[in-house]
């Protein structure tokens, strides 16, 4: 993931990312991308995956966990927080975030705010620990930005030619950018 590293300079240390897109945007393959260069630079990875989607041999050797509700998804990160003394720099990802809260929004939208909030208080603890947090979404809505207070948002988008991959927020460049990427590149870093 070279280019995309020199896009945005990686994933801010110890802050919170997200990347968003339509269905079928390769949002899993750039963070199964982003999951094997860390590790690959001795950091390493947790891999929430909320979907119940992504085959654990891809993951590896990120830690895989699935996580189908918000209360897995919460009581996993806080499992993280009581271990990120030991292990660092470390990683978490949250393949999706969309596929726990969504359903919460439509059908309990107070509670989902509630849970929003505990989530968004889980991430800033994990990120003041210098843990690096990449949040899949399949749309950027006010839950997200509101809580979580992403430094990175990016977009994702198939174009014709690659991967159109648009930074629209990054505390250290001006933004919006946009880059297209060779799918191909993607998912050989992804698949290694």
């Amino acid at each position: 993931m070279e280019r995309i590293d020199r896009i945005v300079g990686g994933l801010p240390v110890g802050k919170t990312s997200i990347v968003y897109g339509p269905l079928g945007s390769l949002k899993t393959y750039l963070c199964l991308a982003a999951v094997k260069t860390f590790t690959a630079r001795g950091g390493v990875a947790y891999y929430i995956d909320t979907e119940l989607k992504t085959p654990q041999e891809h993951v590896a050797p990120a830690v895989y966990v699935e996580a189908a509700d918000v209360g897995r998804l919460l009581d996993t990160l806080l499992d993280v927080s009581r271990k990120v003394r030991y292990v660092s720099p470390l990683l978490v990802v949250v393949d999706s975030i969309s596929a726990v809260m969504h359903p919460l929004v439509v059908s309990h939208p107070d509670y989902a705010k509630e849970k929003m909030r505990s989530l968004a208080y889980v991430v800033k603890r994990l990120n003041s620990e210098a843990v690096t947090i990449l949040c899949v979404s399949w749309q950027l809505r006010g839950y997200h930005g509101r809580y979580l207070d992403p430094a990175l948002v990016m977009r994702t988008e198939k174009a014709a030619d690659g991967l159109r991959l648009v930074v629209e927020r990054c505390e250290d460049m001006p933004t919006p950018f946009e880059e297209v990427v060779p799918v191909e590149e993607v998912l050989r870093v992804a698949l290694a």
